[in-house]
């Protein structure tokens, strides 16, 4: 359950992230305020597996605890099971970074006082509640959090990891590209995919294709490799679903570039510092999850006067409106131009 407990103090800190890859990256930035404020107390991180994971080697000194709420600590039992060990570790303060009913009740129930959103379900049961700034980054509004009860507080550091190091898939520099999401509608067109890759490929560039293990993204993947890798044999890898978590943040690392749709893979990215290319479609800026970058190094490709942009807070199965002009509309020649901004060597 958790990493190395061991002589538990009074006054612990917890903070609770279980969203998405995504927001659990994004959460470093706190965690790395959190610990320059309090360098001396034990700090608990209740996450995912998949958190547990892209933390365990973390820079902060926490005490990652795992919480699988979709199979061993599912429903009442697992939730019951969770806060009767949370409140055993003695938290003082808890900072619920996520808005769920459950990730609120784990805050609110273990006798610490606790920190939250407004937006959040229950968030009556928060000791003390902020509003979330719309236009605001994501990292921004979880700072808040922090600033809530230290007005002396400024900026917030951008997120951070690290990776052991593992063994590079080319040894001259490679672009990854990510084409999958979590949302059909956050996805550029396959097909504009693999005229871009191409464009690399013909600019010398080798190419490291990068993604989840599903259908969806198996599917791209094997598109692309199949018009692809004959020509481009030596410089061309498709390692979608082939790879394990500490590889995927290692390539991206290793990466002289990064080109990803509005996904965990661009904040990924934007931790290790690396030049990003985000392609977005049905979100937007001000929504939270652009790169958290300097604008030297990310660039986003985008169809900015598009009056039906943003379509909600994530994206979607299909197109509401059913034209999914944001990503048909945002061609290849646009993408490519806004890649070159990069100022990559040898894309001219």
């Amino acid at each position: 359950m958790v990493q190395g407990l061991k002589h538990l103090k009074k006054n612990n800190i917890l903070v609770i992230q279980t969203a998405f890859l995504g927001d659990i990256v994004l959460a470093t930035a706190f965690l790395q305020e959190l610990r320059k404020k309090h360098p001396k107390e034990e700090i608990y991180f209740l996450t995912t597996p998949i958190g547990k994971q892209i933390l365990e080697k973390n820079l902060f000194n926490l005490r990652i605890v795992s919480f699988d709420k979709r199979k061993s600590d599912k429903g009442i039992f697992g939730f019951w099971r969770m806060r009767n060990y949370l409140k055993s570790l003695h938290i003082s303060e808890v900072y619920c970074l996520h808005r769920s009913v459950r990730s609120v009740l784990l805050a609110t129930t273990i006798g610490a006082k606790s920190y939250g959103f407004r937006e959040a379900a229950l968030s009556f049961l928060f000791t003390k509640s902020i509003k979330r700034k719309y236009g605001d980054h994501e990292v921004e509004k979880n700072f808040s959090l922090l600033k809530m009860n230290d007005e002396h507080l400024t900026n917030s550091s951008g997120p951070t990891l690290s990776v052991q190091e593992q063994i590079r898939p080319f040894r001259e520099p490679y672009i990854v590209v990510c084409p999958g999401s979590v949302w059909y509608t956050k996805m550029w067109p396959q097909e504009y995919y693999l005229q871009f890759v191409k464009k690399l490929l013909d600019k010398g560039k080798s190419v490291l294709l990068l993604g989840q293990k599903s259908e969806e993204e198996l599917a791209i993947g094997q598109t692309i490799e199949k018009e692809i890798e004959p020509i481009y044999k030596d410089k061309f890898k498709n390692e979608i679903g082939n790879t394990s978590l500490h590889e995927l943040l290692y390539f991206i690392k290793e990466s002289e570039a990064v080109i990803s749709n509005d996904s965990s893979p661009l904040h990924i990215a934007t931790a290790f510092q690396k030049k990003l290319l985000a392609i977005f479609g049905p979100t937007t800026k001000e929504l939270g999850f652009f790169p958290y970058s300097n604008p030297s190094l990310a660039k986003v490709a985008e169809l900015e006067q598009l009056n039906c942009r943003p379509c909600g807070a994530h994206g979607h199965s299909r197109c509401p409106l059913g034209h999914f002009q944001c990503m048909k509309n945002l061609t290849v020649d646009m993408v490519w131009k806004k890649f070159l901004e990069l100022d990559l060597a040898n894309t001219k």
